[in-house]
Parts: C-alpha cells; structure tokens; sequence
C-alpha cells in the first residue's frame, strides 16, 4: 500500500491515510490506532482538496528537493516516529530554518507554503539498513488564523479529489 515519491536521490515512500481530502479506507482498517490520532487532531484540515495524511518514509541518501506547498491555507505536522542512529545526518530546512528531530515523538508544525526541503545523509562507510529509515507521521492542518466561514468556503471550492 505504499506508493513512491517524486525525489531528486534516494528513496521517499509513504502511507497515505488521506490523500487530497480523501480517506484511504484500506490504511485507516489497517492502522487503526494511527487512523485515531490523526481522526482528533484539532484543526485537522479534512473534507477539502489540500488535506493530507501520511506516514513518510526515507532512507539514507535521500533528498527531497526545495519545493512548498500549494496554498497557505494549510500547516504541515511533521511527527518523527523512527529515527535514524548517529551515523545518519538529517534535517528539515524550511525557509531559512533548519529542524532536526532529537528523538522519536519530537513534532515541528510549519507553514507549508514557505519553502521546504529533506537532506539525509549516512556518514561515510555506514551501511543503513531498514532501522535507519526516517520514519515521520505527516498531517495537514487547518492555518490557525482561519475562521470556521473561511474553512467551509474553502471546502465547498476545494472539495476532496475522488481521483
């Protein structure tokens, strides 16, 4: 059920849960537990074309081009659920920012507008394995300054894609 990403070098996968403002029914069945987490986040931006939930997948040596995303009405949430051991670099440069996770559960909240990027790197003569995937939970969130009227507006213009 995981489908490949468009990256520059290396591996990028994800899980979806929604995708477009649609839920994936077969990934929700099957992860339960996940499927609720992301159900009771507030502001979870649902019922609209730009709503996404995914778990994300990258090994050593990926990258993930400067890119952003196409509208400001939504925040990205980025929760790392694997990461990598020290002999892997890895960060999240947004805008002029550069995030990194420091442990599993760590979370960053940003404007998905704002340029992006994924640098993940091994250090030299480590050979990875499948336990130094990056492994991060992604969902999009309603922009917090949004009224209740905006958000309706907003799906009825943009409602969920059936593609």
């Amino acid at each position: 059920m995981w489908s490949t990403n468009d990256s520059h070098k290396g591996t990028w996968k994800v899980l979806p849960f929604m995708n477009q403002g649609c839920w994936v029914f077969d990934v929700c069945k099957r992860c339960p537990k996940t499927f609720q987490f992301i159900e009771s986040l507030p502001n979870l931006l649902d019922d609209c074309l730009f709503g996404n939930a995914m778990i994300s997948k990258i090994s050593p040596g990926t990258v993930i081009e400067p890119h952003c995303g196409p509208t400001n009405i939504r925040h990205r949430l980025q929760m790392a659920l694997q990461i990598p051991s020290k002999r892997c670099e890895m960060s999240l440069q947004v805008s002029d920012s550069r995030l990194e996770w420091g442990k599993e559960g760590d979370y960053f909240v940003f404007d998905d507008s704002f340029i992006h990027s994924v640098n993940f790197t091994s250090q030299p003569g480590a050979h990875p394995t499948a336990a130094e995937e990056r492994i991060v939970l992604i969902v999009d969130l309603w922009h917090p300054e949004l009224t209740p009227a905006e958000k309706c507006v907003l799906q009825n213009v943009y409602p969920p894609s059936s593609s």
